[in-house]
């Protein structure tokens, strides 16, 4: 896994993926040490990346888009 000059791993801020497919990363050890804020902040934005990355891999082993799976299985996605 690439990290930077200070050993911090190596991520793209606001898609938070490595250089390793399927492996993201967020907050402290892509920052380095900061405010509490910013790792809350990363780790909403990262979990947004990684749902959307999740989504595509099942798409794919599947063999449809998200929106036919959410037409074929209306009641898997919807939380109440």
């Amino acid at each position: 896994m690439d990290v930077d000059q200070r050993h911090n791993i190596r991520a793209d801020y606001g898609d938070y993926r490595t250089n390793v497919d399927g492996v993201f990363a967020a907050g402290d050890c892509r920052r380095g040490q900061s405010l509490v804020v910013w790792a809350i902040n990363e780790g909403r934005g990262v979990a947004e990346s990684v749902n959307k990355f999740l989504i595509g891999a099942s798409a794919w082993f599947w063999g449809e888009t998200a929106w036919e799976r959410k037409r074929r299985l209306p009641f898997a996605l919807s939380v109440h």
